[in-house]
C-alpha cells in the first residue's frame, strides 16, 4: 500500500470508462477484507478507464509544471462499510498503464495505482475514437444523440439509467495493507461530470485474457465518456480495521 501523500490536480481532456460484468463468486476471492463487491442485480463489475490527462501535478505546483500522459486503468468496483454503517462506493485498482515512462516512475512512488509502461495512443477522427497500444485495440463511436446509443448485446443493465449509477458517484479509491490491517482511501473531486453513453465498435484488451481475469468471464455491459474535466485527488486517509 502506498497512500497518496499530498493532494494532486489534473485536467482530463478525455475520459472513457468501459464496464464489464464478471462472475461474482470467483471475484469475491480476489477482493481483500474489508472491501466488498459493488453489485448490480447480483452481478459484479469490472471497469476499464481510458484517460487523456494534462497537467498532472501536486496541487501546490502550477499547471505548466504538470505531466501530460495517456492512461488505461483496470479496476474492480467495490464498497466499504464504515463502522457507523455508512457504505462508501469506490474502486480497487488492479493495474494502470501509461504512455509516459516518467509517469510510471513518479506514479509508482506517490500512488498505489501499479503503473506499467505502454505506448498508448488516443485519436479522434470525426465521430470515432481509437485507442491503441500493446495489447489494446479499441474503437468507439460518439453519437450526437446519446439516447440513440444501443446497449451492448451482452449488457447486464436494463437501460442506460441503471448503468449510469456506476459511471457517476465512484469518487473513492481503496487500497489494503493486510499486514497492518489498514485501509487507504483516496477521494477524487471533479466538476461538470456528465457521463454520456457511447457505442463500442471494437474492444480488444489482452489484459482481459489473463487467466485471473478471463476466468471471471468478463462481458461488455456499458461505456460512457466525459470531456474537458478538472479533476483532483485529496491526500489519502488511513483507516484501521
Amino acid at each position: 500500500m502506498r497512500p497518496l501523500p499530498f493532494p494532486v490536480k489534473a485536467w482530463f481532456d478525455f475520459f472513457v470508462v468501459l464496464f464489464f460484468s464478471i462472475d461474482k463468486d470467483n471475484t469475491t476471492k480476489l477482493i481483500p477484507y474489508p472491501l466488498e463487491l459493488d453489485l448490480h442485480n447480483g452481478n459484479a463489475i469490472f471497469a476499464v478507464a481510458i484517460v487523456k490527462t494534462k497537467n498532472f501535478r501536486p496541487s501546490f505546483l502550477p499547471a505548466w509544471m504538470g505531466m501530460n500522459f495517456n492512461l488505461v486503468g483496470y479496476r474492480f468496483l467495490t464498497t466499504w462499510k464504515k463502522s457507523e454503517g455508512k457504505t462508501m462506493r469506490g474502486l480497487k485498482i488492479i493495474m494502470s498503464q501509461t504512455n509516459q515512462k516518467i509517469m510510471k516512475i513518479v506514479g509508482d512512488k506517490i500512488t498505489q495505482y501499479k503503473f506499467n509502461y505502454n505506448p498508448i495512443t488516443i485519436k479522434k477522427e470525426d465521430c470515432f475514437v481509437s485507442i491503441k497500444g500493446n495489447g489494446i485495440n479499441i474503437k468507439l463511436k460518439i453519437h450526437e444523440d446519446s439516447s440513440q446509443v444501443p446497449l451492448p448485446s451482452t449488457s447486464i443493465f436494463e437501460n442506460w439509467q441503471g448503468a449510469r449509477k456506476f459511471a457517476g458517484p465512484l469518487l473513492y479509491t481503496f487500497e489494503i495493507n493486510e499486514d497492518k490491517k489498514q485501509l487507504s482511501i483516496t477521494e477524487g473531486t471533479r466538476k461538470n461530470w456528465t457521463p454520456k453513453p457511447i457505442e463500442v465498435i471494437n474492444c480488444e484488451l489482452d489484459f482481459l485474457k489473463q487467466d485471473s481475469i478471463a476466468g471471471l468471464n468478463p462481458m461488455l455491459s456499458a461505456a460512457f465518456m466525459v470531456k474537458e474535466i478538472p479533476y483532483s485527488w485529496k491526500k489519502a486517509v488511513i483507516n484501521s480495521f
